[in-house]
């Protein structure tokens, strides 16, 4: 009698393909995103651009040009 081993994992990711530029689809990647999970584009950005702040504050040195991908 043979035993299989569990699969933790059914799906595996390949790929995750990221358009900072609008160059694969008309607008910008995170908009897609915005829309699937109800999330308000002008709340969202509204929050990023007080991050960098709120972190300097707390004695964290962070990226601003890429702080957003964190607050996804």
């Amino acid at each position: 009698m043979t035993t299989k081993t569990p699969v933790a994992f059914a799906q595996n990711i390949i790929a995750l393909v990221w358009d900072f530029d609008k160059t694969l689809i008309s607008e910008y990647m995170q908009t897609p995103i915005f829309k699937k999970f109800d999330v308000s584009a002008a709340d969202f950005w509204e929050e990023v651009n007080g991050l960098a702040k709120h972190y300097q504050n707390l004695g964290v040195s962070v990226n601003p040009d890429t702080i957003y991908l964190n607050h996804f």
